[in-house]
């Protein structure tokens, strides 16, 4: 039977997480688990599992978090277990071919975009800041280029006018769960056959850093907005202000476009429109409802407002390099 194929699956945050979810409730044969190793995070430095190791634990799945993919030990236990296939989905490093060539049925990555467009770590997000109106799933046999191998079946979802990273990240994890409970089965069976990538229509998505979510003021308010829902909730979008004498970074946590196009003025400066707190950009006025100080707690615009009267009138800084 299909679901008795031993299949070994790679991935680390929740979009993986959600999918493994999906083939366990289905019943596939999972016989181990590869993510990511343990990190430290925040202030505190405070040990964090990947999502997938989680779930791994949950359902008492073999779990395999190697530092380093090409140490000949690891590559033997991989073999020892006699996969029939790997299955990978957002695991956060480069698979050494060696390893990607030992399942029967081969190794199969579930991609968050329609390839050949947006290869690579940040797909997602590059969707959104391109003001796309539709994204999808892919299925792709792994080779050893970056997200270039055959296409064994997609999906696409449209793109909502609010969507974040966050929320569309959700709906791509079900619908790659969803794909690859229904294409496993053919796949396995030859019913599926592999379509070659367009290279020539292929296009690249970068590693998302921190200080990507430094705000140019000088841009136009559409542009910054497209940025706050690609980076939400990491890395946001923060900006930096001189608060009754020290400069502050700010972190604005909850914001949106309005129609108006404001009253001019140097980008960047705090303006008070229809009882809201707005900034001006190039064009066009962005609206805050939320935003957090450093070092205090996320508030609502208002509030800040009373507690720092001089907020109206003062000018937020350009921190991008």
């Amino acid at each position: 039977m299909t679901k008795d194929q031993r299949i070994i699956f790679w991935g680390s945050p929740e979009f993986a997480a959600d999918i493994l979810h999906k083939l366990l409730k289905e019943k596939f044969n999972i016989v181990a688990v590869v993510t990511q190793p343990d990190k430290k995070i925040g202030r505190k430095q405070e040990i964090s599992e990947p999502p997938v190791k989680s779930i791994a634990l949950k359902n008492k799945i073999n779990i395999f978090q190697p530092e380093n993919l090409k140490e000949e030990e690891f590559i033997r236990q991989i073999k020892r277990l006699e996969p029939d296939l790997l299955l990978v989905a957002a695991y956060g490093k480069i698979i050494p071919k060696d390893i990607l060539d030992i399942p029967r049925r081969g190794s199969i990555n579930v991609h968050a975009s329609l390839l050949p467009k947006y290869r690579g770590a940040s797909p997602i997000q590059s969707a959104i800041i391109a003001g796309d109106e539709k994204t999808g799933v892919t299925l792709m046999l792994m080779d050893s280029g970056l997200d270039t191998g055959d296409i064994i079946a997609q999906k696409e979802i449209k793109i909502g006018k609010d969507e974040t990273s966050e929320t569309l990240t959700k709906k791509l994890s079900a619908l790659g769960g969803e794909l690859l409970v229904n294409s496993i089965g053919s796949w396995l069976e030859g019913g599926i056959k592999a379509i070659p990538q367009d290279s020539g229509q292929a296009s690249y998505s970068k590693i998302i850093k921190r200080q990507d979510g430094e705000i140019n003021w000088e841009e136009p308010a559409l542009e910054i907005y497209q940025k706050y829902k690609a980076y939400f909730p990491w890395p946001g979008l923060h900006t930096l202000l001189d608060v009754k004498g020290e400069l502050k970074r700010i972190k604005l946590v909850d914001i949106y476009p309005l129609k108006s196009p404001g009253a001019g003025g140097k980008a960047g400066k705090i303006i008070k429109v229809e009882e809201k707190i707005a900034v001006q950009t190039s064009e066009g006025l962005l609206a805050i409802r939320k935003a957090q100080i450093e070092g205090k707690r996320e508030m609502a615009a208002e509030e800040i407002a009373k507690g720092y009267p001089e907020l109206i009138g003062s000018v937020f800084q350009n921190n991008f390099k």
